[in-house]
């Protein structure tokens, strides 16, 4: 298959567009710049890629990336109507606003209710809907670390607000949480919000899922992992605690380290490259309800903070315009401290974690609080979380209720 590739009207930025294009079989690294730079590329595609190039390369077109000719089955009438595509840029906002009218979920109610016929009117459906549905709450993030600020109204998981506030403060998350919670859709707006490429994987049962392999002809298959550490973005690591133990052990290297060792040599860490985890349970292996998952060792888990990510009832209501449940919980508000109260609730941070360190040891609880849960601490606290979040997500990390009962009284 012999196509021709020049660059589309819509291509991101030069790094962003050379990290994807160079994937494209017959493309590669140096192609990919040189088309970037406005050169025409012709590449000759084998009958063996011929699949997975044709699908790479309709998917650049039909956003503008990319303006190809010669690929069987697409006519160039479909290729100039690319050309008039509008660039897509996304708004550097956390999440949409609220709409003033209904939103999706209510108007497939109301066609629902069409369909069954009788009941209410229309126009008393959606004065119900207005006057009942769920009630947006009011939210001020500021983000410091990134210079966003968003304030306003919309209808979010009551714990986004710190998940977006420790990921722009560079601090690994795990999300622990039951299947459809909205974990995979919280980290998908993060990335949005902070202007970052959102990159994702499953479970692992090998370590080359994440860090690639060199294949027979001798050339690199990379990986969305490589791609995020290399060129940035927020990489959401899926189901980890389906993933085999050994093949974590690279994982754990690149969160501890500015480097990773690839299969084509050694790769610095982007500047921008940010981690969430997210899992059933909390590292402890199978239980009744999730019976595949494996145990995390201490290192693995060490290296998060862990929120707890639960059934959102009060958003679960929204969706089909019923009232929130009284006494849900709400999402907080996010204000970074002044440098001088951040310093001062670093030494009074320093002196709990190490507390609760000799109570740990003393008591000989198998559970690691090490100098990470001060460092990422610090800080949580200086993003604008609150204290009891942060000990819960750097210390205890879903430990039993009974032996952290015995750590603090050990502690007091």
């Amino acid at each position: 298959m012999e196509v021709i590739v020049q660059k589309g009207g819509n291509a991101r930025n030069r790094e962003t567009f050379v990290s994807e294009v160079q994937y494209v079989p017959g493309i590669g690294k140096t192609r990919a710049a040189s088309i970037y730079d406005g050169e025409t590329c012709r590449i000759i595609v084998p009958p063996e890629k011929a699949e997975v190039a044709s699908r790479n390369l309709k998917r650049f077109m039909l956003d503008g990336t990319l303006i190809v000719t010669g690929l069987p089955g697409v006519t160039q009438e479909e290729i100039k109507m690319v050309e008039s595509l509008p660039i897509q840029t996304p708004a550097p906002v956390l999440v949409n606003p609220a709409p003033a009218g209904i939103d999706g979920n209510a108007v497939a109610l109301l066609e629902l209710l069409r369909k069954l016929g009788g009941g209410p009117s229309e126009d008393r459906v959606l004065e119900l809907i207005r006057a009942h549905g769920g009630q947006p709450a009011h939210v001020t993030m500021d983000l410091t670390a990134p210079g966003i600020t968003v304030s306003g109204e919309t209808i979010m998981h009551h714990k986004f607000p710190l998940l977006a506030a420790a990921v722009a403060s560079r601090v690994n998350v795990m999300l622990v949480g039951p299947a459809g919670s909205g974990k995979t859709t919280a980290v998908e707006k993060v990335a949005e919000a902070l202007g970052l490429q959102f990159y994702a994987t499953g479970a692992v049962s090998s370590e080359y899922k994440l860090t690639g392999f060199t294949d027979a002809q001798g050339r690199i298959v990379s990986t969305a992992f490589r791609k995020a550490f290399e060129f940035g973005g927020l990489f959401l690591f899926g189901e980890t605690d389906a993933s085999m133990p050994g093949a974590l052990l690279p994982f754990n290297t690149a969160l501890a380290n500015n480097w990773m060792d690839f299969p084509d040599g050694v790769v610095k860490k982007h500047p921008d490259f940010r981690v969430v985890a997210d899992a059933n349970t909390f590292g402890t292996g199978a239980d009744r309800q999730y019976v595949g998952r494996n145990k995390l060792d201490a290192a693995s888990l060490d290296r998060y903070a862990v929120i707890e990510w639960d059934y959102d009832e009060a958003l679960e209501a929204s969706f089909v315009g019923a009232p929130a449940p009284k006494g849900s919980p709400v999402p907080q508000s996010i204000k970074p401290l002044s440098e001088g109260e951040a310093q001062a609730q670093a030494i009074s941070w320093l002196k709990r974690v190490q507390a609760v360190r000799r109570a740990v040891n003393e008591l000989k609880v198998l559970h690691v609080v090490s100098p990470r849960a001060t460092l990422n601490g610090s800080k949580l606290l200086a993003a604008g979380w609150q204290w009891a979040d942060v000990e819960e997500a750097v210390v205890w990390k879903g430990l039993d209720k009974d032996t952290k009962n015995k750590v603090l009284a050990k502690v007091a």
